[in-house]
C-alpha cells in the first residue's frame, strides 16, 4: 500500500496553518480527509435559484451544514446570512464575472462538493433602468427601458406575467395586466436570467373630480390659487383653457396650483383632470402681472426688411383655417406636422429656430395680424409709415427720434444707437437724432437719410429732408479731425456734428476702458452665431427631414444672417462695456420673397431665431453694475407688411396682416392680438386677397413708450399724434 502526503489549508483562529496529513489510496479532494463533522461529511445537494446577480438571495440545500463559516463563489468568499444543518442562505457577492461559477461551502475544517451557479449581469441578462410612465392603469401600454432587452420573453408584475412587444436592445413595450391597485415590482426575464426589479405603481380608476370654487378667481401667471371640491387627491393636471399645470399639493377636497405662463389675459376656464376624467369647469380671469421695475432697460429693435410672411412663420392649425391655407398655397406651405401647436389655433413653424423654446419659457409675445389701417404695398411708403409711426400728419421725424427729443437732450449722446452706417427714419427727431455706429473701431458719420429712403415722402406732401445736403457737405472736412478728437473747431460746427463728435469721444473712452480691462476673450464672446466656424444646429431641434442640412448649407453660403449676427455681437459687447445706451436698432434683409419663397423664408426665419438665441446666450454671461443683462433686454421684431394669402408661382406678393413679436425675460409670453382669419379675409372682397389687420401697429410703439422706454410714459399721445385708445392703448406683453 502506497502512502502519499499532501497539504491542505484550514482556518483556525484567524491564522492559516499547514498540516502534513497521511492519506491512503485516492481520497476525495473536496473533503477534509481527517476533519469531518459530527453526523457525516457536509455536502451540497442543490441551490435555488440557479442564476442571479450581485445582491440576489441564494439558498443552498444539503446535509451537515450547521458549522458553515464561508461560502465560496469561485475564489470570492462571503459569510452566510442564515445557517441550519440542511440549508444555507447567502447573498451573491459583488465583483463576479457573468457566467458559470462553482459554489462551495466551508464547514468547520471541511469543504463541500461544488455546485454550479450562473451569474447574471448587464453584460449577460436583461437590465431595467426605468418605466415610462412609472404608474398606469391596467390595460395601459408602458415602455420599459434598459439593456439587453431584445431577448426578453416575459415581464412579471409581481407574480403576474405579461408578454412584451416591440422589443429592441434598449426598450420594450408591455401592457399592464389586471392587478390590484398599488405598488408592484417589475422583472424582465430572458434565457439569460431575470433582470433587476423595478418599482411600479398600478393606478385605480379614480372618481371624477368635482370643483366647487377657486380662490382667488382672478390672478396673474405665477400666482398660486386653491381649488376646492371633491375627489381631488388623484388630480394630476389642471387645465387653464388649453394650458396645463401640475398641482403643487392636493387632498380629497382641496388642491393648490400655480397659474401657468403663456395664457392670454382675460376670461378662461379651469378644469381638473384625473384618471377618472375631467371635472366641471370653473370661470377664471387671467390678470396682467406686476413686472418688476427694470433699472436701465434696453430695447433691441430688429427690422425684417422686405415683408415677413405671417402664415409660414405661424401656420394656421384650426381645421377650417388650415384648409383655407392649404387651398391658397397648394405647392408651398408648412405642414401641420412641422409645427409646434400653441393651442391657440395656430402653430409655430419648427423652422423658426428656438421659438418653441421661448414660447414654453413664457418669453415670447406674439402679435399676429399687426398692421396699418389703410395698407400701402410699396416697401418705401410702408417702411416710412412704420418709421414715422404717427396718427397725424408726418413731419419726417421718426417715433424713436421724437422719444429721444423728449427723453434726453443733445448732450446725452449715447442713449440711442443705430448699428449701421446709415440712420433709419425712425431714429430721426426734431432736435436730435440717434448716432449711427457700424463697428467697434469707431463711428461712421451717418448720412442721415439716404435719398432713396425718403423719395416717397413726397407721396404724403412732405418735402425731402432739409439739411441732408448741409450735413454731407460739412462731413468731409471734419471727419478726420473728429476721429482724432483734437480739433476744437469741430465742437462748434452745429448740432449734428457736435452730437457725432461727443458720442465718438464717449464711445472711444468707454470701449478703450473695457478692452484694457478685458484683454482676454470673455466667455460671452465665445458664443457662436450662425456663420461662425464651429457653429452647429442643436440636434434636438424638431426640424423636418432635410431641413437641417439645407439650413446649415445656407448658413455657410449666404450673408444676410452674417450682418445680423455681427450687429448683435456688437450690441452684446457694448452692453458688456456698460454703455448707457437704451435703444439699439438692427436689421435682417431678404424677406421680399416674390420667388423661391419656401427656401428663402426657411433660411431667413431660421437665421433670425438662431441669431436671437445666440444673442440671449451671450446676455446670460454678461452682468454689469446695472445688473444681469438678460434681465434688462428685450428684442422687438417687426416688418413693414406681411404677404398675401395665396401663393404666386414660386413666391408671395406684398400683403397685409403681418407679424411683430417680442422676446426676453421681462416679456409676458403668449398671444397678444387676434390671429387673422383666412376664411373671413378671403370672403371680404375689400381685402383683395390679403389678411385682415387685427391690431394697429401704433399700439406696439405705445407699449414700448409707456411700459419700457425711460421718459416715454405719459408722453405717448404727443409722440404718436393721437389720444385714441385704438392707437395708444398698450398691448399687455410688458
Amino acid at each position: 500500500m502506497t502512502t502519499r502526503r499532501t497539504f491542505i489549508q484550514v482556518m483556525a483562529s484567524g491564522a492559516t496553518a499547514a498540516l502534513g496529513l497521511g492519506c491512503s489510496g485516492g481520497g476525495s479532494g473536496s473533503k477534509d480527509s481527517g476533519g469531518g463533522t459530527p453526523g457525516g461529511d457536509p455536502r451540497l445537494d442543490s441551490l435555488s435559484p440557479g442564476h442571479g446577480k450581485a445582491g440576489d438571495s441564494l439558498t443552498l440545500n444539503g446535509q451537515n451544514l450547521a458549522a458553515t463559516s464561508q461560502v465560496f463563489f469561485g475564489t470570492t468568499s462571503t459569510a452566510p446570512t442564515a445557517v441550519t444543518a440542511a440549508t444555507l442562505a447567502v447573498t451573491v457577492p459583488a465583483g463576479l464575472a457573468p457566467g458559470a461559477v462553482s459554489v462551495t461551502a466551508r464547514v468547520g475544517s471541511a469543504t463541500t462538493n461544488a455546485l454550479t451557479f450562473t451569474v447574471d449581469g448587464v453584460g449577460n441578462g436583461p437590465h431595467l433602468t426605468d418605466a415610462a410612465p412609472a404608474h398606469a392603469l391596467p390595460g395601459t401600454t408602458i415602455q420599459l427601458n434598459g439593456q439587453n432587452l431584445a431577448a426578453v420573453v416575459e415581464v412579471r408584475f409581481g407574480t403576474t406575467t405579461a408578454v412584451p412587444q416591440g422589443l429592441t436592445a434598449t426598450s420594450l413595450n408591455v401592457v399592464v395586466p389586471s392587478l390590484a391597485v398599488g405598488p408592484v415590482q417589475i422583472v424582465a426575464h430572458s434565457a439569460a436570467g431575470d433582470s433587476n426589479a423595478l418599482p411600479f405603481s398600478v393606478d385605480g380608476i379614480a372618481p371624477v373630480p368635482q370643483l366647487t370654487s377657486v380662490a382667488p378667481a382672478s390672478a396673474a401667471a405665477g400666482a398660486s390659487v386653491q381649488l376646492t371640491g371633491l375627489n381631488l387627491a388623484a388630480v394630476d393636471a389642471v387645465k387653464f383653457g388649453t394650458v396645463s399645470a401640475v398641482p403643487q399639493s392636493a387632498t380629497a377636497t382641496t388642491l393648490n396650483v400655480v397659474v401657468p405662463a403663456g395664457l392670454a389675459l382675460g376670461a378662461t376656464s379651469i378644469v381638473a383632470h384625473s384618471s377618472g376624467g375631467d371635472s366641471n369647469a370653473l370661470a377664471f380671469t387671467v390678470l396682467e402681472g406686476t413686472r418688476p421695475v427694470v433699472a436701465d432697460p434696453i430695447l433691441v429693435h430688429i427690422y425684417l426688411n422686405g415683408g415677413n410672411d405671417l402664415l409660414d412663420t405661424l401656420p394656421p392649425l384650426d381645421t377650417a383655417e388650415a384648409a383655407a391655407y392649404l387651398k391658397a398655397r397648394p405647392k408651398m406651405h408648412i405642414d401641420a406636422a412641422d409645427t409646434f401647436d400653441t393651442g391657440k389655433g395656430f402653430g409655430i413653424s419648427n423652422r423658426f429656430l428656438y421659438a418653441k423654446k421661448w414660447w414654453q419659457d413664457g418669453r415670447l409675445a406674439l402679435m399676429p395680424g399687426i398692421g396699418v389701417d389703410h395698407p400701402n404695398y410699396s416697401h418705401f411708403v410702408s417702411h416710412d409709415v412704420w418709421n414715422w409711426s404717427t396718427a397725424s400728419t408726418p413731419d419726417n421725424t421718426g417715433w424713436l427720434g421724437r422719444w429721444a427729443d423728449t427723453a434726453f437732450g443733445n448732450s446725452d449722446t449715447m442713449r440711442a444707437l443705430c448699428i449701421d452706417s446709415s440712420l433709419p427714419g425712425l431714429a430721426q427727431g426734431k432736435d436730435r437724432q440717434f448716432v449711427a455706429i457700424s463697428s467697434i473701431d469707431g463711428f461712421r458719420w451717418p448720412s442721415m437719410l439716404a435719398p432713396w429712403e425718403w423719395n416717397n415722402s413726397k407721396d404724403f406732401g412732405v418735402a425731402t429732408w432739409s439739411n441732408e445736403d448741409r450735413l454731407r457737405t460739412l462731413y468731409e472736412p471734419f471727419l478726420a479731425a473728429a476721429k482724432t478728437e483734437t480739433n476744437a473747431a469741430v465742437k462748434g460746427v452745429g448740432g449734428g456734428y457736435n452730437l457725432f463728435y461727443t458720442a465718438q469721444g464717449e464711445f472711444n473712452q468707454r470701449m478703450a476702458a473695457f478692452l484694457v480691462s478685458n484683454r482676454t476673450i470673455q466667455d460671452f464672446e465665445k458664443v457662436l452665431y450662425p456663420g461662425d466656424t464651429g457653429y452647429a444646429l442643436d440636434p434636438a431641434l424638431p426640424l423636418p427631414s432635410g431641413a437641417s442640412g439645407r439650413i446649415t448649407a445656407k448658413f455657410g453660403s449666404e450673408y444676410s444672417h452674417v450682418y445680423l449676427a455681427a450687429e448683435l455681437k456688437f450690441i452684446a459687447k457694448m452692453i458688456a462695456a456698460d454703455m448707457p445706451t437704451q435703444v439699439y436698432t438692427a436689421e435682417l434683409a431678404g424677406f421680399d420673397t416674390h420667388a423661391d419663397h419656401q427656401a428663402t423664408h426657411e433660411y431667413l426665419i431660421a437665421a433670425l431665431g438662431a441669431c436671437i438665441e445666440s444673442f440671449f446666450d451671450q446676455l446670460k454671461l454678461i452682468s454689469t453694475a446695472k445688473g444681469a443683462a438678460e434681465d434688462r433686454v428685450i428684442v422687438v421684431v417687426w416688418s413693414e407688411f406681411g404677404r398675401r394669402i395665396a401663393e404666386s408661382d414660386s413666391g408671395t406678393d406684398h400683403g397685409a396682416g403681418g407679424l411683430a413679436f417680442a422676446v426676453g425675460k421681462p416679456v409676458k409670453g403668449g398671444v397678444h392680438s387676434a390671429y387673422p382669419s383666412l376664411v373671413a379675409s378671403l370672403a371680404d372682397r375689400a381685402l383683395e386677397g390679403n389678411l385682415e389687420t387685427t391690431v394697429n401697429y401704433l399700439r406696439l410703439q405705445a407699449t414700448l413708450l409707456e411700459k419700457w422706454l425711460p421718459g416715454g410714459a405719459g408722453k405717448t399721445a404727443a409722440i404718436l399724434g393721437s389720444s385714441d385708445p385704438k392707437y395708444i392703448q398698450p398691448i399687455p406683453f410688458l
